[in-house]
């Protein structure tokens, strides 16, 4: 039913992309004066519920745009916790971070937790639907995921049947049909547009083959003379419980203490962090931020300079430590590392003195340090550490002389970040992460020793 309903809402608003000139001019005006050219500027504190195995059912967020660029800062719920699972239980492998931002920027997001030593890119938007939304659109877009309007309008088949209706109800709103016929699946949208109210939505529906898929429902309030929403439901199906709710605590339209402009900075990027983007981003290279813009981090290292550069600098160097290891073989490497030094932990085994395997040596042994494992527990990390170690190996194995070394960097800095770490964290009581601060280490990564 959830891929149906998407797919009504997606044809939709490609449809409407392509064809606004087609459109009525209610709902021309509806998208238009929600747009960047009819708010400017927003700044806007609200309240998210809705069900989730990974958040809080109840999530506060500070919404911010300047002009088609949006930020969002999710601050976690009543008790500053960002993640839950489905009991209610705090998330303790992610409570690293106090909140997490996320930019929205031509298409692509950006995401970075405020301990992040790095700001992640995507341009797929559904993995964001949880942490960004476009309070000034909400409504717009009747599908479940409430994806920005022009994440549909790009690259969506031109071969689909569109057509309208429009009838003026007795209480004067515009209610606006958009039919839509495609090789499989055949819809409609609906809407409902309050010409007096700056022509705003107040209720809009997606159906499916005779089916509602969802409806939702607006009540708007006017802040600083511009209508957006207070509090919106969305209702899935035939079921009367809302299963999203958002309801805007205090807003500011346009003033002129605002910013015009939002950047990475505004989700606390720092200069000379990196910028991660996923697989199926293109380009899939990594970049660096330089306090004012995006470079390629080879360009970047080669020329700037900053004042603080500790991240940039650590960023190089771990490129450079990526190119030595795939330039090397495993066997060369265990041939010329004198090995760990001897302690009471177990041996690391083959490369433990080599870049960045003794890097992550050195993280895991101050993890130990600072939560105070016991015997058990550390033979645990260094289990874990040996296994990350093994799969690095074998991926430097297989890449060889010939692979681009930013892909190197890349998917051995996704080992120390997405399994090392994590699979770490797991390890102390509760009784022990609570008895020190969380552990941070004061670099972005396990220093050089």
């Amino acid at each position: 039913m959830l891929r149906l309903l998407a797919i009504v809402g997606v044809l939709g608003f490609a449809a409407l992309g392509a064809d606004l000139k087609d459109a009525p001019e209610s709902l021309r005006r509806a998208v238009e004066l929600k747009s960047a050219s009819g708010l400017g500027t927003v700044r806007a504190e609200y309240q998210f519920s809705a069900k989730s195995t990974r958040y809080p059912q109840h999530r506060f967020f500070s919404f911010r745009s300047a002009g088609d660029v949006t930020c969002t800062q999710y601050r976690g719920d009543e008790e500053a916790v960002l993640y839950r699972d489905s009991d209610g239980n705090p998330i303790t492998d992610r409570l690293e971070s106090e909140s997490v931002g996320v930019l929205l920027e031509d298409g692509v997001a950006y995401q970075r937790g405020s301990n992040d030593p790095y700001v992640g890119q995507t341009r797929d938007l559904r993995m964001l639907t949880e942490l960004h939304h476009d309070i000034r659109q909400i409504g717009l877009n009747p599908s479940y995921d409430e994806l920005p309007l022009l994440h549909y309008m790009r690259d969506w088949p031109t071969n689909l049947e569109i057509s309208y209706t429009e009838e003026i109800t007795s209480d004067g709103l515009r209610h606006v049909t958009q039919f839509v016929k495609g090789p499989r699946d055949n819809g409609r949208v609906e809407w409902w547009i309050d010409p007096q109210r700056d022509w705003s939505v107040v209720r809009s529906e997606a159906w499916s083959h005779g089916q509602r898929m969802t409806r939702i429902d607006l009540e708007l309030a006017e802040f600083d003379g511009y209508w957006l929403p207070k509090k919106v439901q969305v209702l899935v199906g035939d079921d009367p419980a809302p299963r999203r709710t958002w309801e805007v605590l205090s807003a500011e339209v346009n003033r002129p203490e605002h910013p015009k402009t939002l950047s990475l900075a505004d989700i606390g990027a720092l200069p000379g962090m990196g910028i991660t983007p996923s697989a199926a981003t293109q380009p899939a290279r990594p970049q660096i931020w330089d306090g004012v813009a995006r470079q390629d981090a080879d360009v970047y290292l080669e020329t700037a300079a900053p004042p603080d550069a500790l991240s940039a600098m650590e960023f190089a160097r771990l490129l450079r430590r990526a190119e030595l290891i795939a330039s090397r073989t495993v066997d060369e490497e265990s041939k010329e590392s004198p090995g760990p030094q001897a302690d009471s932990r177990p041996a690391i085994g083959s490369g433990a003195a080599s870049p960045p395997l003794s890097e992550w040596e050195q993280y895991t042994r101050d993890f130990v340090a600072h939560y105070r494992l016991d015997g058990e527990q550390s033979e645990k990390s260094w289990g874990i550490l040996r296994d990350c170690q093994e799969q690095a190996a074998r991926i430097v194995g297989k890449l060889g002389k010939s692979q681009d070394r930013r892909a190197t960097f890349l998917r051995l800095d996704a080992i120390f970040s997405e399994r090392l770490k994590p699979r770490l964290l797991s390890l102390p009581t509760r009784a022990q992460l609570e008895a020190v601060p969380p552990f941070n280490p004061p670099t972005s990564r396990p220093a050089q020793r």
